[in-house]
C-alpha cells in the first residue's frame, strides 16, 4: 500500500524514514551521506572507470604475448661451438 501524499511531503526525516521508506533512521541518514558524496562528483572525473569486458581481455593478451616474448631468449651460440 502506498503512502499519502503528506505522509511524503510533510513529515520529519524520522517519521518519512521508518513509515515512507521502510528503513531504519540510520540507514536513511547513511543514504543522505552517500547520496550527497555523489551530488559533488557529478560533472568531476569519477573516481574509477568502467572498462569494457573486451578492452580488458585485449590488454591481458597483450600482455601475455610480451610477456612470452621475454622468456625466450634465442641463444645459438652453444649450437656454433658444437659444429666446430
Amino acid at each position: 500500500d502506498n503512502p499519502l501524499l503528506d505522509q511524503i511531503l510533510d513529515t520529519d526525516e524520522e517519521n518519512f524514514a521508518t513509515s515512507v521508506a521502510g528503513v531504519t533512521l540510520e540507514e536513511w541518514n547513511i543514504y543522505k551521506l552517500l547520496d550527497d558524496k555523489l551530488k559533488s562528483l557529478e560533472g568531476k572525473e569519477k573516481p574509477f572507470e568502467r572498462i569494457k569486458p573486451s578492452a580488458r581481455k585485449a590488454y591481458q593478451r597483450r600482455k601475455k604475448e610480451m610477456q612470452e616474448k621475454e622468456d625466450f631468449v634465442f641463444d645459438g651460440s652453444s649450437d656454433i661451438e658444437k659444429v666446430k
